[in-house]
């Protein structure tokens, strides 16, 4: 872990994977403690609120070519990191926000940086030995 700050590029993989796939895209429900009005619609207290955490992370505004996995979309052109605009959609927010985000931070992050150091990823051949396009195929649900 002492090696993160001077990896960045596992830091932009970590973000755009959480990014690409929020591991809960409509986060955790919460509940409106106050009456309020957003955009014009009022919000009763007590109402149920699910915050569209799939959509944020797809917003073209603030991510280009969202179905892209692209982890330079976090760095800077000098190689470094960009101030970190992910932690509501790897963590959830408020009163309701992952509890354990720093030991899943440090525990995803070591992994990648593992599993590249151990693995070369390549594409698979075909009988031909022509690669074969991947297509990335997720499960839908509350949790993915």
């Amino acid at each position: 872990m002492d090696d993160r700050p001077s990896l960045p590029y596992i830091d932009a993989i970590f973000r755009e994977t959480l990014r690409y796939s929020p591991i809960a895209p409509l986060s955790v429900p919460h509940v409106a403690v106050n009456d309020d009005v957003y955009n014009g619609y009022h919000i009763p207290k007590g109402s149920l609120l699910l915050a569209n955490l799939w959509s944020m992370a797809h917003d073209e505004s603030r991510y280009p070519n969202p179905d892209t996995f692209l982890p330079e979309r976090f760095l800077n052109d000098d190689g470094s990191l960009k101030p970190d605009d992910t932690e509501h959609i790897k963590f959830g927010f408020g009163r309701r926000i992952c509890v354990g985000r720093h030991f899943a931070d440090t525990s995803v992050w070591a992994v990648i940086a593992k599993v590249l150091a151990a693995f070369k990823f390549l594409k698979p051949l075909d009988e031909h030995g022509v690669e074969i396009p991947v297509e990335p195929v997720f499960s839908a649900g509350i949790v993915v």
